[in-house]
This record gives C-alpha cells, sequence and structure tokens, in this order.
C-alpha cells in the first residue's frame, strides 16, 4: 500500500509543478516577446525548468536525497562545452538540473507535445529527435552546433538509452564529434543511484540517493580524434563510476 500512495504523491505533485511552470512560461514568453532576446527567452525557460525538476526532487525529500560533487570543476557560464552524462532513469534530467550551469538537451519528440512542459523545452530551445530516425539525429546534431557556436552548452548522454541495471553501456560518437569539430570541452558527469529512482518501464517510485559528479573538463589534443575523446570521456566516467560504488 505504502508504494501505492508515494507513486500517488509523486506524480501528484509533478502535475501541480507542471501546471505551476506552465503558467510562469506563458507569462514569461508573453513579457519577453515585448522586447527581449531569444537568447534572453530561452534563459528564462531554462530557469523555471530547473525550479520544475528541483522542486520535484524536494517533494520527495526522505525518499529521494541528492548529492552533488566536484562543482569545483564546472566550467564557467559562459564557456560553451559539450556536457557527457551515463543514463539510468528518466529522472536523471530532473536531477541534472542541480548542476549549477546552464544547458540544452537532445529530447524524445514526443516529450516535446506533453502539456505545460512541452512547450516550456520548446521555448528553452531543447531540441527534439525521432528514435530510430537517422535523419532526425542528423539534423539534431545540427542544432546541436548551432547551440554550442551561438555559446550555450549541450548535454548528451552518448549511451542513448537507459541502463537497466546501471552498468555503462557503450557510447555513441555525435557528441565527441561535435567537441572535436568544434573544439569546445568535454565536461564528464556521473550519476549514481538514479535507476532505482524510477526503474526502466515502471511508474513505481523507489527509495534512493543520488550520487552526481562532475568531473575535470577534457579539452582536445591536438590532431585528437572524435573517436580518442569518447574512449576518454568514458574511462573518466566509467572509473568514477566504480568508485562511487565502491564508497557507498
Amino acid at each position: 500500500m505504502r508504494k501505492y500512495l508515494v507513486a500517488i504523491y509523486l506524480w501528484t505533485s509533478v502535475l501541480l509543478y507542471s501546471m505551476r511552470a506552465g503558467f510562469q512560461l506563458r507569462l514569461s514568453d508573453t513579457l519577453i516577446r515585448l522586447g527581449l532576446s531569444k537568447k534572453a527567452r530561452e534563459q528564462s525557460a531554462h530557469e523555471i525548468g530547473t525550479v520544475w525538476a528541483t522542486s520535484i526532487f524536494h517533494s520527495m525529500k526522505g525518499w529521494w536525497e541528492i548529492r552533488v560533487e566536484g562543482k569545483a570543476n564546472l566550467l564557467p557560464a559562459d564557456v560553451a562545452s559539450v556536457f557527457v552524462c551515463n543514463h539510468q532513469s528518466m529522472t536523471d534530467i530532473w536531477a541534472l538540473y542541480f548542476v549549477d550551469k546552464p544547458f540544452r538537451w537532445m529530447a524524445k519528440d514526443k516529450l516535446f507535445l506533453l502539456p505545460f512542459t512541452g512547450f516550456g523545452m520548446k521555448m528553452a530551445g531543447y531540441i527534439p529527435v525521432k528514435r530510430h530516425d537517422s535523419r532526425s539525429r542528423l539534423e539534431a546534431l545540427a542544432r546541436s552546433e548551432q547551440c554550442l557556436r551561438e555559446g550555450a552548452s549541450m548535454l548528451f548522454f552518448p549511451e542513448g538509452t537507459r541502463s537497466r541495471d546501471g552498468k555503462l553501456l557503450p557510447f555513441k560518437t555525435g557528441a565527441f564529434k561535435l567537441a572535436a569539430d568544434l573544439n569546445v570541452p568535454i565536461q564528464p558527469i556521473v550519476i549514481d543511484g538514479a535507476q532505482k529512482l524510477l526503474q526502466k518501464h515502471t511508474m513505481w517510485p523507489g527509495k534512493s540517493t543520488v550520487r552526481i559528479k562532475i568531473l575535470p573538463a577534457i579539452y582536445k589534443k591536438e590532431s585528437e580524434t572524435a573517436q580518442s575523446l569518447k574512449d576518454r570521456a568514458r574511462l573518466a566516467i566509467a572509473q568514477t563510476l566504480e568508485t562511487l560504488r565502491n564508497d557507498a
């Protein structure tokens, strides 16, 4: 019975916070359209999204806990970078709003159809992508490149899908090719414990502490390839993930 009550509480909280965010987004969008820039519009939407996501986490206090480590490694807000993070749960993105730096991210196109939050994702400049559609992925990567050129940071889950058991999956190359082509730094981020919050294909929340660790930035060496950058980032994430689990 307890898990049902917790689930009802969680999804009611998500709905209420989403409705509040939707109202704030519409108001913000109306005011910004009166004279502020596209960049200001996207920044405002991301800030509202940050309040939305962190409020959901805080509403589950005592059931969900979060710890963020390594903030000293975080590059300044005005340095465009490629965030790469392992992927354990749909709650990962909520948790990553606790990282104190604005970002854009690629998300399944269906999420942009959701009431309240879908509008916010569009307003924030997040990028839709259709799964298993190579043309859509290429278009999303092109838009990601444009975001980076404009000075925004991009977040990627290079595994491409959530891990069922928390073990690190192979990385795809797209994010690292962008970093190599544009010569922007890579900011590896490790998340652990999130797979217990909402396991894949379930709506029942579990109890867990999520640990996020921001690793030192990786810079491209002269003539270094995207494959080499990918290998370096994956090794750093894999080693840190193992360390976090050994310390638990």
